[in-house]
This record gives structure tokens, C-alpha cells and sequence, in this order.
């Protein structure tokens, strides 16, 4: 991605907080493309309590918006299809 002159800047994350996790307990991070717009993605994000449950509590979830400049300082850029494709289609995790 920098090789090819693009990188990804952090505009916007949030958080909500349900649970708390105890120091060493298992827990998973599931992670999901929510958006893809001309030049900015929305990444949604969600940390479970015990995985092998066969619906595992979610302790947080969140949504971070990043924003696709050029590595040479000149501003935004569309997203390329070398980003757009690694991200996959949307599949949001959390209600918009």
C-alpha cells in the first residue's frame, strides 16, 4: 500500500462499553468492512466473552472511520482497488 502511494489516515472511532473483561479470560475480536465510500471506510469492530459459547456475550463494539491520503502529503485520494478489494464487501456489524 505505501510502496504504491497510499496510506490510511484515523479520522473518527468510537466505543461503547458493555462488559468488562477479567484479567486472562478468552475473548475474541471480530472485525468488518461497514462502509466504502469514494475516499473514506468505516471499519466496525467487536470483542466477545467466551468464544466457544454458542452466543458470545459482546463486552464493546465500536466503529473507526479512516480517510485514504497519498504518501507524498498531497491530501485525500480515492480509495484504490488494491484497498477496496483487501476490505471486502460491506457487512456491518453494528446498526448505522
Amino acid at each position: 500500500m505505501l510502496d504504491a502511494g497510499y496510506d490510511v489516515q484515523l479520522v473518527r472511532s468510537e466505543i461503547d462499553w458493555k462488559a468488562g473483561l477479567r484479567w486472562q479470560e478468552p475473548a475474541v475480536i471480530a472485525v468488518s468492512t461497514a462502509r466504502l465510500g469514494r475516499t473514506s471506510f468505516a471499519l466496525d469492530f467487536e470483542v466477545r466473552r467466551d468464544p466457544t459459547a454458542a452466543q458470545p456475550e459482546v463486552t464493546c463494539a465500536g466503529r473507526t472511520v479512516y480517510v485514504v491520503v497519498a504518501t507524498d502529503g498531497t491530501g485525500k485520494r480515492e480509495i484504490p482497488p488494491l484497498i477496496a478489494d483487501a476490505l471486502g464487501p460491506p457487512a456491518p456489524l453494528l446498526p448505522d
